[in-house]
């Protein structure tokens, strides 16, 4: 074969790996898009429930109760069952996405408050001794609030929420002197900053809530009993306050 020939043969064998080689390189997979983020997921129904500890206001209330306690210890009167500043709260909130980063929706709570003690004091007639009597005030308050919960980032848990609305609170105080029973209305304000870690829910936040009580029961000679009542019997729940519940997330895109 001459150097033509070998040179013609070389070329052909060149051209036909060439070829062959395209339909290969063709089926390569195409570069991985692991770099790209994907998408978050959002819920577009959130639901809260918690309880909360908190330190309230009840000036008047526990002042008053804080005097008594001590009018009865200055005169040498035997004090049990005490609780000072019983306070529990618990409720729920239901919030519905409008954007990824904005919630809005409502919640109701119910927040309870209690101050007692019992007295042993002296009962004169004809048969004298002793007897026990309890000397204490419970507020039960139920709000229901529109909230709005904004999240500074998408990818986040942590949120801010805002709430306003009202709440009705129910007052009994009871002593061996006198008995009142009062209702009253009024505005709440909320303010909370907390986060979600997987399906707990922790926040800390602050409460306006303040009204005044009408009550109807007055003493058994039926005037009020100024000694035993605050001058000022308004019911106040405002103060700070902590959740600690579960969150649940449903109908996510």
């Amino acid at each position: 074969m001459g150097p033509l020939a070998t040179q013609f043969t070389r070329s052909v064998v060149l051209l036909a790996v060439l070829v062959a080689g395209q339909p290969v390189a063709a089926q390569t997979l195409p570069p991985s898009d692991a770099s790209v983020p994907s998408t978050p997921s959002h819920p577009r129904v959130v639901v809260h429930v918690y309880v909360e500890p908190s330190l309230n206001r009840m000036t008047e209330w526990h002042a008053r109760m804080d005097a008594l306690q001590a009018d009865a210890s200055a005169r040498g009167l035997p004090i049990s069952d005490m609780v000072t500043n019983g306070f529990v709260a618990w409720g729920g909130t239901l919030l519905v996405r409008l954007t990824p980063r904005i919630l809005v929706g409502g919640e109701l709570g119910k927040v309870h408050d209690q101050d007692r003690f019992a007295v042993t004091e002296p009962v004169g007639g004809i048969f004298p001794g002793s007897a026990e009597f309890g000397v204490g005030v419970e507020t039960t308050d139920r709000n229901a609030q529109f909230v709005l919960a904004f999240y500074p980032r998408e990818e986040s848990n942590w949120h801010v929420q805002l709430g306003a609305g009202l709440g009705q609170s129910h007052v009994v105080f009871a002593s061996r002197r006198t008995q009142e029973d009062g209702e009253g209305t009024g505005p709440i304000l909320s303010a909370l900053f907390g986060t979600e870690w997987k399906i707990f829910y922790l926040t800390a936040g602050a409460r306006f809530h303040r009204m005044p009580i009408n009550y109807t029961r007055l003493d058994e000679l039926g005037i009020r009993n100024n000694r035993e009542f605050p001058d000022d019997p308004s019911v106040d729940l405002t103060g700070v306050f902590v959740r600690v519940g579960l969150a649940f997330h449903w109908l996510r895109d």
